[in-house]
């Protein structure tokens, strides 16, 4: 830093053998891509018509949207088919957005954002809200977090 608290200089930052890493794991080009379109978007629960069709051009290397019919959009209007002249774009609700449902929400007595029925499954008190700031399995993850976790898949 500028006070002189630490010098930095060849002799203290050279190191004379590789450090020790963890192997990582490497993916071919070829299977990166499939893995991307196979995890990309909004999945949970389910993905919808808009990340459907986007994945799709992806795939078949298409795009009809755009001024010029490349996949280059300007403006949400590109979308359209009307170019935003029909009612639904007009109010601002654009008409190439899926429309989306929420669900009902799954019982939580203690509003400490688990289920119970997650809480029970995990051994925790569906009455108890403060168990979600604490560490069931001492793995270093609030119960919180694992319930989170449990949402998605492993990317």
């Amino acid at each position: 830093n500028f006070k002189k608290g630490y010098e930095a200089t060849e002799k203290t930052l050279r190191v004379n053998k590789p450090f020790d890493v963890m192997p990582v794991p490497t993916t071919s080009a070829e299977q990166a891509y499939k893995d991307v379109l196979a995890k990309v978007g909004a999945v949970f629960p389910a993905r919808d018509s808009l990340d459907e069709r986007i994945i799709n051009e992806v795939r078949t290397g298409t795009a009809k949207y755009g001024k010029r019919g490349d996949g280059i959009i300007d403006s949400q209007f590109d979308l359209c088919p009307d170019k935003g002249k029909c009612p639904r774009c007009s109010a601002s609700d654009y008409c190439w957005l899926p429309k989306l449902k929420s669900a009902q929400a799954p019982q939580d007595t203690d509003n400490d954002g688990m289920p119970n029925s997650w809480e029970r499954k995990n051994k925790l008190d569906p009455t108890d809200a403060t168990d979600a700031s604490k560490d069931r399995d001492n793995d270093g993850y609030t119960n919180i977090e694992e319930y989170i976790n449990s949402l998605v898949n492993d990317v």
